[in-house]
């Protein structure tokens, strides 16, 4: 795919520190070199305008358009009691609108570059998949989906997060239209939710990427605190350094549920360049300073490690002791052992009943994420990822983000839409 050459613009904090450093030899910044330069800029106190007005025209664009997407969801609900399947089509619809949305603004607000490494040439539009990656920002998500434009599939992710995102004015209203999976973190209530929403996924039979994040939140020091009082509890001698100690059960039980369907789980790696050793992206690069005063990353590298999900220890034992065979046999046995169940514990991580956990498929995640931290420690050192998957597949493929004529489309009827229908309700 044609792209265009990316934006250029005056360097932020990260992208300035760093070029310096490349130029004088000096090592990469720390997170207090970070945040001296981003004071600097701002006069130690206050914003510039430009934050100002990017933040008005940011924040007006994704909400009138997230409302306008809102608007063209609502009026196909009569269409889901006449067919799902057309239903569903009108719904990843609505899903790639707010694709090229995202795609649009990045280009716009925080113009970047993402560099694919590993065994990821098998992720199409036409996947049905399961993908795993570390949570460092916000915006992993965020990039992902990006990611998924360029392998039109933008139309296709299903996100697994916590329930309260639900409730979002015009953004949640959005998300439940998706048909995201939304997890309480009690697994008496989010066993029934994942499985009935991947039944009728399975059902569907269409392209699917499903998103997870086993480390539940983004990695802070806070939330590594809380990792290293986990570990010490459970008596686990992990202390990674760039992830948090993953959980197993909503992985381990989403790939049961999905079965034969998914042949590969895929697992994400992702680093951001302009940052050193020591620092933390989720302090490097808040929303605001992405967005906002255009002072993200100049690259995102995803590295991808593609694993066939039959060889994963755990996994296949459902399905063997015929468990979870269809997806009709799915809801019914999540909607007995839910009836039996009420009160099941209140920690999806670690108090599932035995049947939704299992210790070699816990220990397999463990591992891998403390491989995910040695590569992580390694990028933020050299700078970039290996080219090549730990089985020695892949290849790097650079990905600028330039929207296409349809999107621009794309933004300005939304846009429209969003002032008509503004009108209509005012008028």
């Amino acid at each position: 795919m044609a792209t265009a050459a990316p934006k250029k613009r005056a360097p932020g904090p990260p992208a300035a520190v760093a070029a310096h450093a490349a130029t004088t030899g000096t090592p990469r910044p720390s997170a207090a070199a970070l945040k001296a330069a981003r004071a600097g800029q701002t006069g130690g106190g206050g914003k510039p305008l430009r934050f100002y007005i990017n933040a008005v025209l940011f924040l007006w664009a994704m909400t009138a358009c997230s409302l306008a997407i809102n608007w063209v969801q609502l009026v196909a609900l009569p269409l889901s009691l006449v067919s799902r399947r057309h239903y569903r089509r009108w719904m990843r619809f609505t899903q790639r609108l707010f694709g090229s949305l995202m795609l649009t603004v990045t280009y716009v607000f925080a113009p970047l570059e993402i560099v694919m490494t590993g065994d990821h040439e098998g992720l199409t539009g036409d996947s049905v998949a399961v993908i795993m990656a570390n949570h460092q920002i916000y915006t992993d998500w965020w990039y992902i989906w990006l990611f998924a434009w360029f392998r039109n599939a933008h139309g296709e992710i299903k996100i697994m997060l916590k329930d309260s995102l639900a409730k979002l004015p015009i953004f949640g209203w959005g998300m439940q239209f998706f048909e995201f999976i939304f997890m309480a973190r009690k697994w008496g209530k989010d066993k029934q939710t994942l499985t009935s929403n991947l039944a009728r996924a399975r059902d569907d039979k269409m392209p699917l990427w499903l998103l997870i994040f086993p480390e539940g939140t983004v990695i802070t020091d806070d939330t590594k605190a809380k990792s290293r009082a986990y570990a010490k509890k459970a008596d686990l001698p992990d202390d990674p350094t760039h992830v948090l100690i993953p959980k197993s059960t909503g992985l381990l039980n989403s790939l049961r549920v999905m079965g034969s369907d998914v042949e590969y789980l895929y697992d994400f790696t992702i680093g951001y360049s302009g940052i050193g050793p020591d620092a933390c992206p989720y302090d490097a690069y808040p929303l605001t300073s992405v967005f906002f005063e255009g002072k993200g990353p100049a690259q995102i590298h995803i590295h991808v490690d593609r694993f066939k999900v039959a060889d994963l220890p755990g996994v296949r034992r459902a399905a063997d002791d015929g468990d979870i065979v269809t997806p009709g046999a799915a809801r019914a046995k999540a909607q007995a052992r839910s009836n039996g169940s009420s009160s099941s514990s209140s920690n999806s991580g670690s108090n599932g009943a035995d049947a939704d956990t299992n210790p070699e498929f816990a220990l397999w995640l463990r591992q891998r994420f403390l491989e995910k931290d040695e590569m992580l420690k390694a990028f933020y050192e050299r700078g970039r990822f290996p080219e090549l998957s730990r089985d020695g597949t892949g290849i790097t493929q650079a990905l600028t983000i330039s929207p296409h004529v349809q999107d621009w489309i794309t933004l300005a009827g939304l846009l429209v839409g969003s002032v008509l229908s503004s009108l209509y309700l005012l008028f």
